[in-house]
């Protein structure tokens, strides 16, 4: 019972798929359901995050959640028009989102982490005091 719950609990963490088939068509599977995971991990902090903020704060977080799926569609594009027509060129375009994807979860529990804003402010300060020997303003 208490590792069935553990399981549940820790799922995403250690579902990753190790892609190591020889058959191109199982490895685009399997590099679409780490894509697939995530994308489930994004919008779980996303849905998080989110609600921790009102206003212009709020707006200006939908709106940059918005313009970096466009970014990340047209990015993981470019990726698979690099190797297109080959046949890895599906793969490539899935590890591409899948990557992207998990460094904008990362970069959305970096604001998470100092969505009171303390963090930021010291370092405005540091830079404005040591980089460009002046004030925050």
């Amino acid at each position: 019972m208490a590792v069935t719950g553990i399981l549940i609990f820790s799922g995403s963490v250690f579902s990753k798929m190790v892609c190591d088939s020889q058959v191109t068509s199982e490895i685009e599977s399997c590099a679409r359901s780490n894509f697939q995971l995530a994308d489930k991990d994004l919008n779980e902090k996303y849905r998080g995050l989110i609600g921790k903020f009102d206003g212009v704060d709020r707006e200006n977080l939908r709106s940059a959640q918005r313009y970096w799926v466009v970014y990340k569609d047209r990015y993981c594009e470019a990726a698979f028009d690099a190797t297109n027509p080959g046949a890895e060129a599906a793969v490539e375009k899935w590890a591409c989102l899948e990557s992207v994807t998990a460094e904008r979860t990362r970069e959305l529990g970096y604001i998470d982490a100092s969505s009171d804003m303390t963090g930021f402010y010291r370092a405005l300060t540091f830079v404005a005091r040591y980089y460009e020997g002046g004030d925050q303003r």
